[in-house]
Parts: C-alpha cells; sequence; structure tokens
C-alpha cells in the first residue's frame, strides 16, 4: 500500500468570484486520522465534495491511492466510503431496511453492519422518519462505516450525537486506523480533533494555514505564567519564547511559547514565591492562531 492516501496539488475552486478553495497541497498518509478544522465556510466541505468527484476544480488535481479523482472517477470512489454533513435519509423506510438497501451496492459485510447498529445502540426495526435526530446521525454514521474500503472521508460526524455515542464513534474510528485505514475526519470540534486525530491540517479561508500533529500544536500552545517574587520583580525579563510581559509590585505576568525550560533557568537567578501556569486549550489555542494568520 502506498504511504499517501490522499493527495491535491494546487486544488482551486471558485464560485463566480468567490474563491472557496485556493492552491490546495495536502497530503494525507494512509493508516492515520487526520483532521481537517476550520470554521463552516472555510472550504473543507468543497474540497471533500472535490475529493469525491461531486464537482470539478477550477484548477488542479487530486488523488486517492494514486488514482485521479476525475480521470479514474468511479475506481477512485470504490476506495472510499463517505459520510456527507447534508444526508438525506428515505424517511418512509425503517432503519434495517436502508442500511441493506446501500450496503447491497457495495457489497458491505452484514456482520459489520450488525456490529455497528449494536454499538451505536441503533434500533433497526424502527422506521427513519420516526427517529430523533441523533438517532438519525447515527443511520448516516453506519451507511458510511459499515463500508469493507481503504478510505473513509467524514464530515462533522458527530453533529447531533449525545457524548457517549460520539466516544463510542472515536473508538470506532480509532479502530479503523488501526486496522490501516485511512479517516479523513472534517470538523469544527476541536475537543474531537484534539482526542482522535494523528495530525491535523488548519483551513482558513480556503487556505491552508498549517498543518502539524495535535503533539506538536500542544507544545506550540501559548502559556500564560504567573510569578511572585520575593521582594519587587526584576525590571528585566529577557527570556527566549516570552513575550507580553506586565510587571507589578513583586509579580511578573508573561506569556511563554513553546517549551518553558529557558523561562525556569532564568527564575532560578531570583527568589521566587509562587509560580502558575495556565495553558489554553486546543481550541483557544487553534483560534488564537487562526486569528494571527487573519490578521484580526
Amino acid at each position: 500500500m502506498s504511504d499517501t492516501a490522499i493527495q491535491t496539488w494546487g486544488l482551486t475552486k471558485h464560485y463566480g468570484d468567490v474563491e472557496a478553495l485556493s492552491d490546495l497541497d495536502l497530503e494525507v498518509r494512509s493508516g492515520e486520522i487526520f483532521g481537517y478544522l476550520g470554521p463552516n465556510g472555510a472550504g473543507k466541505t468543497t474540497t471533500i465534495r472535490l475529493l469525491m468527484g461531486l464537482m470539478r476544480p477550477t484548477r488542479g488535481r487530486a488523488e486517492v491511492l494514486g488514482l485521479d479523482v476525475h480521470r479514474d472517477g468511479p475506481t477512485a470512489r470504490n476506495s472510499m466510503s463517505f459520510l456527507p454533513s447534508d444526508s438525506s435519509l428515505y424517511p418512509f423506510m425503517k432503519v434495517g431496511q436502508y442500511l441493506e438497501a446501500f450496503g447491497g451496492l457495495t457489497n458491505a459485510p452484514r456482520k459489520r453492519r450488525d456490529e455497528l447498529t449494536e454499538r451505536l445502540e441503533l434500533d433497526t426495526s424502527r422506521k427513519i422518519g420516526d427517529l430523533s435526530m441523533g438517532n438519525r446521525q447515527k443511520v448516516v454514521v453506519v451507511r458510511a462505516l459499515q463500508e469493507d474500503v481503504p478510505v473513509y472521508v467524514v464530515d462533522e460526524p458527530t453533529r447531533g450525537l449525545d457524548p457517549l455515542v460520539q466516544q463510542e464513534f472515536g473508538k470506532i474510528i480509532s479502530e479503523l486506523r488501526d486496522e490501516g485505514r485511512t479517516v479523513l475526519l472534517s470538523t469544527h470540534v476541536l475537543s474531537e480533533a484534539e482526542a482522535l486525530c494523528d495530525r491535523v491540517g488548519i483551513l482558513r479561508l480556503g487556505r491552508l494555514v498549517q498543518v502539524d500533529t495535535v503533539a506538536d500544536l500542544s507544545v506550540a500552545r501559548m502559556r500564560r505564567v504567573t510569578v511572585t517574587f520575593d521582594g519587587e520583580a526584576p525590571a528585566d525579563l529577557s527570556i527566549p519564547g516570552v513575550s507580553d510581559i506586565s510587571i507589578e509590585d513583586g509579580t511578573a505576568r508573561f506569556e511563554v511559547s513553546g517549551s518553558i525550560d529557558p523561562v525556569i533557568k532564568a527564575l532560578a537567578r531570583y527568589t521566587v514565591v509562587d509560580l502558575e501556569t495556565d495553558e489554553p486549550s486546543f481550541e483557544e489555542s487553534f483560534l488564537q492562531h487562526y486569528e494571527s494568520e487573519g490578521g484580526a
């Protein structure tokens, strides 16, 4: 199997004068859960529709498992399962009939379908039109994940699911990853990306602004530090990685990016009464980065 599951080169999509996606160079590795992050309107769904061959790009190209998504469209799509964010269901059908009908189109294993409905506590005897929004989303999840394919493309998959079901969904896609399959997870739920993804790509206004591991993004977070000294705080706290310093009496407050080790070594020269660090959440870090990229 190739080390690359999904790759794009200069992928661009315009809607008239609106540039929904611009020069996307993206590589998703085989056997990883890749988080595709950005708020609504960032270009995530446009990217996915291009990958699935549901629209043609203005320029650029995309491959899935080495297959051009347009030139080799049917073959490329046979290697993927797609969970759209705006899936339509047939309210007059029973859940079991619906899943079996869609599974029959691609020879999805019945054993797998039964296992998923059990794990997500989905009643297959009920009519889809009688289901709550959360249970309808379960139907969509099972429909996509019942397929036996190397690549799963899921767009906002946990919308409407309760926390316990979200947790079970996370276990399921982690198991797919552990089997060597690839999951492209498009989401704006940052806690979900932090918990599940190996790497994430941050999309802003149609442009990919960063790709990194979740661990590296965590290391790069900006910590807020408060230091209380025994006596007056030193007037000069020029320490690598430290910014936004404010000093009042015996207390210094500042922000630290990257490793905190240089700060600890610099403070060792003084008598420190107390030291507090406040590490922003993954979501706060994402928003800080997003706003800085946009000049907001």
